[in-house]
């Protein structure tokens, strides 16, 4: 009686045991639902890279604030001067730097909405992986629900319950642990790859949302740039327009046409400082061009003359270990007469030149010159004033481009010439193309004859869209009528 009741007792603690192992593995289905964590389906070196995009696009967005504030400011100013041509400079110059900072706001929006719909798209395939990875792994799960609980507690027990000793009833104990442990893990996995499919889908939707207002935005700013842009091209046009309006009205005071005339010619004045500045730079900048083409064209007369030495040296060094009796007797060779001394090329003198010298620098359907080379006749004042290339007016973004092969010395930003490029063609010739709308090229940029290098616009002292084209002949100003194809 008494081994009976051991019995029993052993088969008690065996199924508490298995009882106790089973309710600490089993996992209920709706544990599946869990907080949300960080899915790591964009790498960290994508997210940083759009975090920094988005800051730099809110920093363009402040500057851009600040300098439309400063063109307010400016215009308030002018209309308060009213027929002053220096407040005219400064709210033109106060716009242009407005549309530039719009500009630049406008490419790193586009830029931004470009890579959250790269990124969208990276989501939307991982999700539907991860989908139907959660739907393979939930059918394996339900398989393992219906054998593991609800046919196979009995056999776990009758396993357990056949053990003949102690010990190796805590052995069978420990395997059907393992398998309960397994299942476990069955779980994890599907609990994770819940946890990283509601993470995806919230990254998406954060996404999406911003690529909503990016697109937003982007579709505001264009139309504003556009308005600033032809608010810039009349500003100065209709100054010169009351000008001449106001000097022409028996209304005007003497004093007042004389202060209008002292505004135009303080105008002039710093145009023609500016001018000299440009010319001065370039001047430099040429000089520079020069110096590294002589360097670079010494570097390789030294690297050629290192060859040749080399292979002068390596065929004595052949001809030293021919054997005395298989040498030739020597050859006394006559040199040919050399060529006498060419003298070094003048400089062309500035008359026309073979048609296609210099490739028109606009799109050709724009031809139409509104302004010549040399001396003209100020409509404010009636005096001579001198233009130092031609003006060729064609719509806003026109291409520019480069008349001749050269390298790129000047790309930037000028208060007079707007956005302008200057490209050094070697024995002293260069270009200069100015008010544009954007530049296409940088400062050390080798360009080739017909290269688009800028979009034509109104930047800087400008009345209206158009390319601004000079031609340069050791520094000095000439008529580009002469040097291009007619």
């Amino acid at each position: 009686m008494k081994q009976n009741d051991k019995k029993q007792t052993v088969l008690r603690l065996a199924a508490g045991i298995l009882a106790a192992v089973t309710l600490c593995y089993a996992v209920p289905k709706w544990s599946l639902v869990i907080p949300v964590r960080a899915a790591e389906t964009v790498s960290a070196e994508d997210k940083q890279a759009l975090k920094k995009m988005e800051e730099e696009l809110r920093v363009l967005r402040e500057n851009r604030t600040f300098a439309q504030e400063n063109y307010l400011h400016a215009l308030e100013e002018f209309k308060t001067a009213e027929l002053d041509y220096m407040k005219a400079q400064e709210a033109k110059e106060a716009l242009d730097s407005e549309i530039a900072a719009l500009e630049s706001e406008i490419e790193i929006t586009s830029s931004l909405l470009n890579t959250y719909n790269i990124q969208l798209g990276y989501y939307t395939e991982q999700i539907s992986i991860k989908e139907q990875e959660i739907e393979e792994r939930y059918g394996m799960f339900l398989d393992r629900v219906r054998i593991n609980y609800e046919e196979s507690f009995t056999s776990y027990l009758e396993l357990v319950l056949s053990a003949d000793s102690f010990s190796n009833l805590l052995y069978r104990v420990d395997v059907v642990a393992s398998l309960l442990d397994y299942d476990k893990h069955v779980l994890a996995a599907l609990d994770a790859s819940k946890k990283d499919l509601a993470a995806m889908q919230f990254e998406y939707q954060t996404l999406q949302y911003k690529a909503q207002e990016t697109l937003k935005a982007l579709t505001e700013q264009m139309p504003l740039l556009e308005q600033k842009r032809e608010e810039s091209a009349v500003l100065l046009s209709e100054l010169d327009q009351k000008v001449i309006q106001a000097l022409r009205s028996k209304e005007l005071s003497e004093a007042q046409k004389e202060a209008i005339e002292a505004s135009y010619l303080k105008k002039a004045e710093q145009l023609a400082q500016a001018e000299a500045e440009i010319e001065e730079k370039i001047r430099r900048a040429q000089e520079e061009a020069e110096r590294r083409r002589k360097e670079e064209e010494e570097r390789k007369r030294k690297e050629e003359e290192s060859r040749r030495q080399e292979e002068e040296s390596k065929r004595q060094e052949e001809e030293s270990k021919r054997p005395a009796e298989e040498s030739d007797p020597p050859q006394t060779e006559i040199a040919p007469p050399a060529d006498p001394p060419q003298p070094p090329p003048s400089d062309p003198p500035d008359t026309p030149v073979l048609s296609d010298k210099y490739l028109w620098p606009i799109d050709p359907a724009y031809k139409k010159i509104t302004s010549t080379f040399g001396e003209r006749i100020s409509p404010i004042t009636g005096k001579l004033e001198y233009h130092n290339g031609i003006d060729i007016p064609a719509p806003e973004g026109t291409a520019i481009y480069a008349a001749e092969s050269g390298t790129v010395i000047i790309s930037e930003k000028h208060y007079s010439y707007g956005y302008y490029v200057v490209i050094d063609h070697g024995n002293g010739m260069a270009t200069l193309y100015a008010h544009h709308t954007k530049n296409l090229v940088s400062v050390g940029d080798v360009v080739t004859r017909g290269q688009q290098i800028a979009l034509c616009g109104s930047s800087g002292d400008s009345t209206g869209n158009h390319l601004h084209f000079c031609v340069r002949k050791n520094g000095t100003a000439v008529n580009p009528m002469n040097y291009l194809n007619k």
